[in-house]
């Protein structure tokens, strides 16, 4: 589970997903926004099986975009299907100071 919140990520609202995709994947507002029009909250997040099913089923976001996007979907689940570890995906310090330690493990 990320540093990023505290819940886990089937229990991200859509604000939650959109403010994760800002913070942690550098999204435009305009991005943000459109996660939030198609309804992408975390649950739905975790059911995409595939790179080619966001690409087909996610409108309105860039590719560039929608690759960082399906990288971070495919971070979370590694980090979710390993036992007894916590993958550090992101911390935020507040709006302006952002430290990414994406590959770093708690034990």
């Amino acid at each position: 589970m990320a540093l990023y919140s505290a819940k886990p990520v089937t229990d991200w609202t859509v604000e939650d997903v959109a403010d994760w995709a800002r913070k942690v994947l550098t999204f435009s507002e305009t991005n943000a926004k459109t996660l939030i029009g198609q309804d992408m909250d975390g649950k739905a997040l975790m059911l995409y099986e595939s790179r080619d099913e966001l690409y087909s089923e996610v409108e309105g976001i860039p590719k560039p975009a929608l690759r960082k996007l399906w990288a971070g979907i495919e971070e979370m689940k590694k980090s979710l299907a390993e036992p007894g570890k916590q993958r550090i995906l992101a911390l935020t310090i507040n709006e302006s100071a952002f430290i990414g330690l994406r590959t770093a493990l708690i034990i």
